[in-house]
């Protein structure tokens, strides 16, 4: 899936096929295995980051020097990567808050529970006390009155359980802590019931790599050509990428994907790009004019 952003923040959606790309060696390979290199490569790096800017908490500038030296990115593909991470950090965070929001609801409902049931044991209790124990219901006001005992101690278990679950959730608000598991958790632990889930070890793994390269961001700016100097979709609805530097030898400076259309939005699109392109010449004859 292809997404192209608009001023007015729109998404337009579109597949493309699974044609061949052509490498400098003269030989092909799949676009999809181009698309699924890029990924694994992007998701690895997202990774890096994750653990540099949110554990180890390194200064944002230095490890953009540091980025796109030591893996050879571009500055737009270093902050394609930013800001796809910060983008799942910060979703991360809203889920977070609402969890607290909800873990709060459920303690003081439990509470309320737990107080009503400890009245109604109190009453059972002076009930049985005030029985001489030979009566007919004698037994069936013993067991009720154990049942209740038994419902609220697991009732407390669940209320103490939510406490430290919310403490946990405060603690790491305030130390800044955020806990983000790649591929999603309950893909994580399916590990652990391979069985259940009809799933052999080799299968989960493939699973578990692919849900973690699963995407890929290409971001631009406004003031570059059509928008995205990375990722330019242009006049004749050619889609040309910016390789990452260390697989220029392979694929050259760019790939092209040719004739993408959009089944929904291509009207607004065009117009986007012809704006852009008034834009990007006005922009080019006001820097002539200065220079002259």
């Amino acid at each position: 899936m292809f997404g192209m952003w608009g001023y007015m923040f729109k998404t337009y959606k579109t597949k493309i096929n699974n044609q061949q790309v052509q490498l400098l060696n003269e030989s092909s390979i799949p676009l999809y295995d181009y698309f699924n290199r890029y990924a694994q490569n992007f998701g690895v790096l997202e990774r890096k980051l994750f653990v540099d800017s949110y554990i180890h908490r390194k200064p944002s500038n230095s490890l953009k020097t540091f980025y796109c030296a030591t893996y050879n990115l571009t500055s737009r593909q270093y902050n394609s990567i930013k800001k796809q991470l910060d983008g799942r950090v910060s979703s991360k965070q809203e889920l977070t808050f609402l969890h607290i929001e909800e873990i709060q609801v459920k303690i003081e409902k439990m509470k309320s529970i737990i107080e009503k049931k400890i009245e109604q044991k109190e009453k059972q209790h002076q009930a049985l006390l005030n029985m001489k124990g030979n009566e007919k219901n004698f037994l069936k006001k013993v067991n009720q009155y154990r049942r209740l005992r038994q419902s609220i101690h697991q009732q407390k278990r669940k209320w103490h359980s939510l406490i430290l679950k919310l403490e946990k959730l405060n603690r790491d608000i305030e130390n800044k802590v955020i806990r983000l598991c790649f591929g999603s958790k309950e893909l994580f632990h399916k590990q652990f019931h391979l069985e259940e889930n009809n799933l052999s070890l080799k299968e989960w793994k493939k699973e578990w790599q692919e849900a973690r390269s699963a995407q890929f961001t290409f971001i631009g700016s406004k003031d570059e050509t059509f928008g995205n100097q990375t990722c330019t979709y242009d006049l004749n609805n050619n889609i040309r990428i910016r390789m990452d530097k260390k697989d220029e030898d392979l694929f050259g400076k760019y790939i092209t994907i040719p004739h993408v259309t959009f089944a929904y939005g291509q009207e607004q699109i065009d117009r986007l790009k012809y704006q852009q392109l008034v834009i990007q010449k006005e922009r080019e004859k006001r820097t002539i004019t200065t220079e002259l």
